[in-house]
């Protein structure tokens, strides 16, 4: 089913998205996380595949309501203490209506008076919107990123085709425990931060 939707610059996008979360947003429980979207967060978000890329229209970026849900949701879900890898493979695949459940969306948003409008087909599932050729397909999965959290505030950013499983995910940070313990020696990283397995393999040094 197609539906007329609202189209949002990225300002807008954060504006009516913080909008959104001051009605029952208490914010992330870390202080190095935003507590509403700014510009930086959207593009961050879109380079890590969390957010879908816009829409174009000459040099101009817009946003619809799915990227909107798409953008409340991980907010909502950091309020509950969850990591961006955690998020990512929460919301992998998801259908509108199911982010928007999560997003808490309301029926009707305020949108800026001059905004444009696109015909949006509601997807009912991910892998059944236009199937693209092999050749698509490869493309899209070049800009899918994976973030790997090693230590508070240090983080290992993937390029990948698909999400790694959890226990991929425990590998890499147990390969990476040399290199915290090195930073930690740097003084970039505290040692209060180390997870415990590298603090162990120290004091065993």
């Amino acid at each position: 089913m197609e539906t007329t939707q609202p189209l949002w610059t990225i300002e807008a996008l954060t504006q009516v998205a913080a909008q959104v979360l001051r009605q029952d947003y208490w914010g992330p429980p870390s202080r190095q996380v935003a507590e509403l979207p700014n510009l930086r967060t959207v593009r961050y978000y879109t380079t890590l595949g969390l957010l879908d890329r816009p829409i174009m229209r000459g040099r101009i970026a817009y946003y619809t309501r799915r990227h909107l849900a798409q953008l409340v949701a991980i907010k909502r879900l950091q309020a509950e203490g969850l990591s961006l890898v955690e998020i990512q493979q929460r919301l992998y695949g998801l259908t509108d209506e199911a982010l928007e459940r999560i997003a808490r969306l309301p029926e009707s948003l305020d949108a800026p008076a001059e905004a444009p409008t696109v015909s949006v087909r509601r997807r009912r599932r991910f892998w059944k919107t236009l199937p693209a050729p092999p050749e698509a397909t490869q493309a899209l999965a070049v800009q899918t990123w994976q973030v790997v959290s090693l230590a508070p505030g240090v983080e290992l950013s993937l390029q990948l085709d698909q999400p790694l499983d959890p226990q991929a995910i425990a590998q890499i940070q147990r390969a990476a425990m040399p290199l915290m313990r090195l930073l930690n020696e740097l003084g970039v990283v505290s040692g209060e931060n180390l997870p415990m397995e590298v603090e162990r393999n120290g004091e065993a040094d």
